[in-house]
């Protein structure tokens, strides 16, 4: 609920200046809708030149400016975790946890630069940890071993799985060893 509350907090202030920008040009000012908003979109870039009329158009040429960069961090900080979480998988030293946070969080501190803090996502990693209930864990790894296997078929290299349910037991064996032997 807090995330939700939030998201909608993030883009309320994004669209803030447009609405800010629009009613300062055309419902105060005496500019037409189209050009209200055209220019209005123009503060974004910092491409309003023109002085402002009035309080509205004045907040929206500063605000506009701060969300796009405040949107421009969020991408570069977003595809630095991705970056990082790459290079730890390729170099075979990453290891996701998943749980509770409670759980989590200390054992991530535990682990260091090497650990991921997994989330709902499923995240390729060297290795995994899961904190979760039992049938909790095992959904993840049926979930995961399915992801890995359409990855090996996507590229080609995969022999065809003749049913879903010789599957299922390859993947059970391969986590709970084979009982046979």
């Amino acid at each position: 609920m807090k995330t939700k509350l939030l998201n909608a907090g993030k883009k309320a202030l994004f669209i803030l200046p447009i609405i800010l920008g629009v009613y300062g040009l055309h419902g105060l000012g005496k500019e037409p809708l189209n050009d209200a908003l055209f220019n209005t979109l123009l503060m974004y870039v910092f491409c309003y030149a023109e002085s402002p009329e009035n309080w509205a158009v004045e907040a929206a040429r500063w605000l506009a400016p701060l969300m796009t960069a405040s949107g421009i961090l969020a991408i570069v900080h977003s595809l630095q975790d991705r970056i990082r979480h790459y290079f730890l998988y390729k170099r075979g030293k990453s290891i996701v946890v998943y749980g509770p946070d409670d759980e989590k969080e200390p054992l991530l501190q535990d682990i260091g630069r090497s650990g991921i803090s997994g989330s709902d996502a499923f995240i390729p990693a060297s290795k995994y940890i899961l904190l979760d209930d039992e049938q909790t864990n095992f959904a993840f790894t049926l979930q995961k071993t399915a992801i890995e296997q359409n990855a090996v078929a996507d590229s080609g290299i995969s022999d065809t799985v003749e049913s879903s349910e010789a599957n299922t037991f390859d993947i059970l064996d391969s986590i709970f060893g084979d009982s046979d032997s």
